[in-house]
């Protein structure tokens, strides 16, 4: 289903939350994969996702990403930039957010990371996952290999 509103959109991401709970990332990745050929489909490019002033590398890595998990991998950088800096307004209001909901996340990624409304389904699975981790495992998480 492709949320129409925030709400709906709140909804698809509390469900899938759950969902990545008890089976881990993989569906939110499935779900992640089917928004971005939607996306596609309707004119947008993956690049117009990118924060701006996000590294140009990041963009190239996103122009071919193939599947959700790939795009994962290159955006839960440019996610853990701005959500991962100590005390920075994203992260103290996904806390906040998260004491709610994945849902609730959905509109606060769409504005903290300056996304159009058209990219509501691919804040879906991002919520999701963030959600399930919480903001202070996925930070940690998403620098695991890093020196």
């Amino acid at each position: 289903m492709e949320p129409r509103t925030v709400s709906d959109a709140a909804v698809l991401a509390d469900a899938l939350a759950e969902k990545v709970r008890r089976e881990g990332e993989e569906p939110a990745f499935a779900t992640l994969e089917s928004a971005l050929h939607a996306f596609d489909a309707q004119g947008y490019s993956i690049e117009s996702l990118l924060p701006s002033g996000a590294d140009a590398r990041l963009g190239a890595a996103l122009a071919v990403v193939k599947s959700g998990k790939s795009f994962w991998s290159a955006y839960s950088e440019v996610i853990r930039e701005t959500l991962c800096k100590k005390d920075s307004e994203l992260q103290k209001l996904s806390k906040a957010g998260l004491s709610g909901s994945a849902g609730a996340l959905v509109p606060i990624l769409l504005t903290g990371l300056g996304l159009p409304v058209a990219a509501i389904s691919v804040v879906v699975p991002i919520a999701a996952i963030i959600a399930a981790l919480g903001v202070d495992a996925f930070c940690r998480w998403s620098t695991q290999g890093e020196t």
